[in-house]
């Protein structure tokens, strides 16, 4: 043998032996081998509308969205939200109609303040008014801008996908004032005075903006994974570097399909998958049917009591989450209206069907041991979008402020037309508490499930 001959054998044994140390240490770790490239600090990503592996009508159609979402939210905070009117009523027909005010989402939060309700000021203005734009915002980036660590751009989407419900606020706070202002005064047989508060077009308008953001991070997200996890990996694919000297992926692709992914896709059910022990799926299933439970408790009982006085008439109602609802269409001259019933809709899916949806819909993940793998995925995205528009924390939260702050809100509301003669008293009632434990239960067991989920289907945690 040659000494050339020998030289080659010991390169491609040297060649051979780096790799076998490689494939040992990807098992060993669970994550692939482009996954630890992805910590290299000279490493980045395309950003996806750039990245050819998307048709180029996802890839700017998503920015166009992103875009007409950000133009209706802003012509809708300043259009007119919402009117409290004081309507004649004569034998069941409006003889007369008077509004006491007009505002939109922006000029709210001023009016809250001249009435010195700070804390619901406040909260609107972070929530509905501040916080929409900086999600978009925070979108756009997650879209457009390379990145150095696919994971970490994930939990990004993530975490702005699960934060987009607090736009929500406006509805909640919304309808329980609709509901507890809602009042009507007896002048004579067959007149009398109603005063109701309407929403407008501006803020039907913000409902349907924060429901288009919303559903921007879920097809981002989408998108996202289905580069990095689901792109079966091609001749051309290896990383080259830029003119700038960072590492640039012509693909955008880190996973690759190893043995490993062959035998998991056998696997049936979350416990043969993760490796469950018998222990933590009864403790998974016992605590989402507990926390459902005791939600569900929360959400039909008498939470808070609303007393309004008319001259000299005075009336109590007590009101719990589901009756709220109930009461919704009856807060409107014409209980029919559209916008009524609309309102009513979203009262009920966003605070009650949701949070339990999305719970079931873990329970069937953790529950059923015969899922492949492809259906662990889709039920598994099925209750992370549902958990994103389960608003059961903002509702509670959402009542807290309306509750507590109606009172002052409802005093510099009339102060110049009507004070003497209509006020708004309130108070929490001590089952509040069930509501509280009930969403901390919802919430807290959502979020732990959903983590240890992720990790299990995705290999990445």
């Amino acid at each position: 043998m040659t000494t050339n001959d020998v030289l080659e054998t010991t390169s491609v044994a040297k060649t051979e032996e780096k790799q076998d140390g490689g494939a040992d240490d990807e098992n060993t770790n669970g994550n692939t081998a482009t996954e630890d490239a992805s910590r290299l600090p000279s490493e980045r990503y395309e950003s996806h509308i750039r990245n050819e592996v998307h048709p180029i009508h996802v890839r700017w159609g998503i920015l166009l969205f992103l875009l007409v979402t950000f133009v209706l939210l802003l012509f809708a905070d300043f259009g007119s939200g919402v009117s409290a009117d004081s309507i004649m009523m004569q034998e069941g027909v409006i003889v007369e109609t008077f509004t006491i005010l007009n505002l939109s989402v922006v000029s709210s939060v001023g009016k809250l303040w001249d009435a010195e309700s700070y804390p619901l000021a406040i909260f609107i203005a972070i929530t509905s008014i501040g916080w929409p734009y900086i999600k978009l915002a925070l979108a756009t980036v997650a879209w457009v801008t390379p990145y150095r660590n696919p994971r970490r751009r994930e939990r990004l989407i993530e975490i702005i996908d699960a934060l987009g419900k607090w736009s929500f606020v406006d509805i909640m706070v919304l309808v329980e004032i609709m509901v507890a202002f809602r009042s009507s005064l007896v002048l004579a047989p067959g007149l009398s005075l109603d005063v109701v508060i309407m929403a407008q077009w501006g803020f039907y308008g913000f409902v349907i903006a924060t429901m288009l953001s919303l559903s921007s991070t879920h097809i981002i997200l989408h998108y996202h994974r289905k580069v990095h996890y689901h792109q079966k990996p091609k001749t051309g694919d290896m990383a080259t570097s830029g003119d700038d000297g960072n590492v640039v992926e012509s693909g955008d692709k880190i996973s690759t399909e190893s043995n490993n992914d062959r035998v998991d896709d056998e696997k049936r059910g979350l416990k043969e998958l993760g490796d469950l022990s018998t222990g933590f799926v009864v403790t998974a299933i016992t605590s989402l049917l507990v926390s459902s439970a005791v939600f569900l408790a929360g959400v039909t009982t008498k939470l808070f009591e609303v007393t309004s006085t008319r001259a000299t008439e005075s009336e109590t109602v007590s009101y719990s989450i589901s009756s709220i609802g109930m009461a919704i269409p009856g807060a409107y001259i014409d209980p029919n209206h559209a916008g009524t019933r609309f309102i009513q809709f979203m009262w009920f899916f966003l605070g009650i069907v949701t949070p339990v949806l999305c719970s079931a819909l873990f329970l069937v993940l953790y529950a059923v041991p015969s899922l492949s793998k492809g259906w662990m995925e889709i039920i598994f995205t099925c209750a992370e979008i549902t958990f994103a528009w389960s608003c059961a924390e903002v509702l509670f939260l959402s009542t807290i402020m309306a509750v507590t702050q109606m009172p002052i809100f409802g005093d510099g509301l009339i102060e110049n037309s009507c004070t003497t003669c209509f006020l708004i008293d309130t108070n929490i009632l001590p089952e509040f508490s069930v509501l509280c434990i009930g969403t901390i239960l919802n919430v807290g067991v959502n979020v732990w499930l959903y983590r240890k989920a992720h990790g299990i289907i995705y290999h990445k945690e």
